[in-house]
């Protein structure tokens, strides 16, 4: 074969496999929702068909990472357990809770038997190996590679082989998020650090979110506004109620004169997109977001336009082109595409799940 010939070869090759991992892509099973009806479950992916077959389960917790998350009836004893794609039972940890997958990784916590109410913490990986011992008081799960961790020596992050890498000596702190943390001084004032453990934006704060599209809520004096990831105060502390920010949008909230919550949309400079009018609503996704008027939900764009009318007693967001979305008078349950069609629909029941964000649903 010639050197030209070996160069086409090569090449002819290349594109075969592309072609044949692209394809094997397309065939990827998207898990989308789980119902109960009688004593079985159905998981039904993206296409709305059944992924394995019904199973008997005492309760579901969710999906993450090619794992189900339930809470399973073995040798006579209720338990959380994982299933894999095919409905196996491939997990089985020594536990009397467990979490949800993240960043392969999950938090699973047994009863201290000085306290039944409290717990210890420790993390599995996705071979059910119990990687991080039973050792922490408190915890959170793991995100951008450090999960927050609390025992009777040390406060602060540990990373994926249970190593800390930053102690906190104040107070606590919560998830990393755009590389940044908040945490607590002695004083309850909230600041936010990074993955060195180094103070940042300064401890000023009554509260604090996690950083969501270069913007975090903080609460001063009662009142709500944002911050950017060097301090400072880009939208005032104005609002009553917020939300992280998605697709430039964030939820907002303001009591009105009965103190009840009515909610709109914010730009990322902090001007009302969407006034204070609604009874609920989602974040946006997808260009779109739920809302709910009276007692009816519809959906609009980020400018406030509305794209499927209010007629829905129920609805979800939008997220690979389907939100959950339910009429009960016509008995209609099931997801919805762009333009307010139903697309996929299932059996009425008092437990339904949606897979994609891991939320009861009606």
């Amino acid at each position: 074969m010639s050197k030209l010939n070996k160069v086409i070869f090569v090449i002819i090759i290349s594109l075969i496999s592309t072609f044949i991992l692209k394809a094997e892509e397309s065939k990827k099973i998207i898990p989308l929702v789980v119902y109960k009806l009688d004593t079985l479950w159905y998981f039904l992916d993206s296409d709305g068909k059944q992924i394995f077959p019904p199973q008997s389960l005492v309760s579901i917790g969710g999906y993450s990472e090619g794992f189900f998350r339930v809470f399973k009836k073995i040798d006579g004893v209720d338990k959380w357990v994982y299933l894999n794609m095919k409905g196996e039972l491939v997990i089985t940890p020594n536990c009397d809770k467990a979490k949800n997958f993240s960043e392969r990784m999950a938090l699973v916590m047994r009863y201290r038997d000085d306290a039944h109410d409290s717990f210890f913490y420790g993390f599995i990986n996705t071979q059910g190996t119990q990687v991080i011992p039973y050792i922490y008081t408190d915890a959170l799960d793991f995100s951008e590679g450090l999960a927050y961790v609390k025992n009777d020596e040390h406060t602060g992050y540990i990373d994926k082989t249970g190593k800390f890498v930053i102690t906190l000596t104040d107070g606590p702190g919560a998830s990393f998020k755009e590389d940044l943390a908040p945490v607590l001084n002695e004083k309850n004032q909230a600041g936010f650090i990074d993955k060195k453990g180094k103070l940042v934006i300064n401890y000023q704060f009554d509260d604090a979110g996690y950083f969501s599209e270069g913007l975090a809520s903080v609460g001063l004096l009662g009142k709500y506004g944002y911050i950017s990831n060097t301090g400072e105060l880009v939208i005032p502390s104005f609002f009553d109620y917020v939300y992280p920010f998605s697709e430039g949008r964030a939820v907002v909230g303001m009591l009105d004169t009965a103190n009840n919550v009515k909610y709109g949309l914010a730009n990322v400079i902090g001007n009302p997109v969407i006034n204070f009018i609604l009874e609920d609503i989602r974040n946006v996704s997808e260009g779109v977001c739920a809302y709910r008027t009276v007692d009816k939900w519809g959906f609009m764009d980020k400018f406030g336009k509305t794209i499927i009318d209010p007629v829905y007693d129920y609805a979800e967001s939008f997220k690979n082109g389907l939100a959950w979305a339910s009429k009960k008078v016509e008995d209609k349950y099931g997801f919805i595409n762009k333009e307010g069609k139903y697309v996929i629909l299932i059996p009425k029941s008092d437990f339904i799940v949606d897979l994609r964000l891991n939320r009861l649903v009606n």
